[in-house]
């Protein structure tokens, strides 16, 4: 079964409106703004893990399609395989507008400003900032955009078996932790609607 994302923080995802404000409060004149705004906007709507969104090189951005490579998923040392997730145009555009700061050059896609790869701790950082700069009182980190996109996902009417395989999860019970946050009153909602004929 799958264990918490960090410590025993339960999941709880984002309202829309906040993962915006965290997007939104990120300055677009700055090439650092421009970098997190990209970097909230590929977590958010792309659900990647926090190592997932690290390891992204510029040659796994993909302008066909709009996708990003996945090399290196959780577990690919055990044989788990690379997937491609999808981007949606706005995101593509913030990806763009971040490419356009950074240069073309071939390596990692989000880096620091002295160019290196950015870090596990730089991202927890740049969230956790990025979130009070926001206004959202709660805490917040990389994993709960994750948990944020997967919910997005379920109230756009998507399947388990395609979120499942949009997070890039080999067991179906692990998507189920990630909506967790569905509340007994949707569920009842949700099974009393079903219909069927004798």
């Amino acid at each position: 079964m799958y264990a918490m994302p960090i410590g025993d923080f339960p999941a709880e995802p984002l309202e829309p409106s906040e993962a915006l404000a965290l997007v939104r409060r990120q300055s677009t004149k700055s090439r650092t703004g421009t970098r997190n705004r990209a970097i909230f906007g590929v977590l958010w709507r792309c659900g990647l893990r926090n190592g997932e969104l690290r390891n992204l090189d510029l040659s796994h951005v993909s302008h066909e399609g709009e996708a990003l490579r996945i090399t290196r998923p959780k577990g690919y040392r055990n044989g788990k395989k690379p997937r491609t997730v999808g981007v949606d145009q706005t995101t593509m555009a913030l990806i763009d507008a971040w490419i356009e700061h950074r240069g073309t050059e071939p390596g990692p896609l989000f880096i620091t400003y002295s160019g290196r790869r950015i870090t596990g701790r730089d991202l927890r950082d740049l969230v956790a900032t990025g979130a009070k700069l926001a206004g959202i009182a709660r805490r917040v980190h990389p994993h709960c955009l994750r948990h944020t996109y997967a919910r997005a996902l379920y109230d756009e009417g998507v399947g388990m078996v395609h979120i499942q395989k949009a997070l890039g999860h080999t067991n179906l019970a692990t998507t189920a932790v990630y909506l967790d946050s569905i509340g007994a009153t949707e569920v009842v909602a949700i099974t009393s609607n079903r219909t069927w004929e004798v």
